[in-house]
């Protein structure tokens, strides 16, 4: 999915939240949080970050047939039930 897909998707289902930031200034936002994500990563060797509302992204390095590669597994934040419901 390209940065411009994902903000048209956003802006769709966060309206609010967008309607009074221009689209250059918010594509540069998601790009800049994107990229926040990656070089956090990029500095683990191996382990997890968390970030709260999202989910867990979890680094693993795998060795295979003498050959390096690491791994990103991401999982979304599990939604609270609403008891009063």
């Amino acid at each position: 999915m390209k940065i411009d897909e994902l903000l048209k998707v956003m802006m769709a289902e966060n309206e609010k939240l967008f309607s009074k930031i221009p689209e250059k200034k918010a594509k540069k936002i998601v790009r800049a949080t994107i990229k926040s994500i990656g070089e956090q990563l990029d500095e683990k060797e191996e382990g997890k970050i968390t970030i709260q509302g999202l989910g867990t992204f979890r680094k693993k390095i795998i060795e295979k047939e003498g050959a390096t590669r690491e791994k990103i597994i991401f999982k979304q934040q599990k939604k609270k039930s609403n008891p009063e419901k």
